[in-house]
């Protein structure tokens, strides 16, 4: 099944994403755009939650409100037991993959956190 298909809801992605349709971003021949359908049972059971209050280590979380999940990650930022940090950003999910601004807040994000933690 297509991996992102604007329209078509058996594809894992079916809204409209810049990102996966142009082959200035991500529509590229390098990427089959398929994904198998075997995978929806895991990736819509999967609980990346339930996990969070175990986890002692160091971790930064970038995002933004306009990312997948907001709510789940100040959840899980709230929630890990080791020292965090949480660098809320601007911005949409493919935005991160490849936009200017939200890579250079992320990559600054990433580089002030690794100084105060290493």
């Amino acid at each position: 099944m297509p991996a992102y298909k604007e329209g078509d809801h058996r594809a894992g992605m079916h809204l409209t994403l810049d990102y996966y349709a142009l082959s200035s971003r991500g529509a590229v021949p390098a990427w089959s755009n398929e994904m198998a359908e075997m995978t929806w049972t895991y990736w819509l059971s999967f609980d990346g939650l339930s996990a969070a209050s175990r986890v002692s280590t160091p971790s930064l979380f970038v995002h933004a409100d306009g990312c997948a999940f907001p709510e789940h990650v100040k959840r899980i930022h709230a929630a890990v037991t080791g020292p965090t940090a949480l660098a809320w950003g601007e911005g949409t999910q493919t935005d991160y993959y490849g936009q200017a601004p939200a890579v250079e807040f992320a990559v600054t994000a990433v580089r002030d956190w690794f100084e105060r933690t290493l």
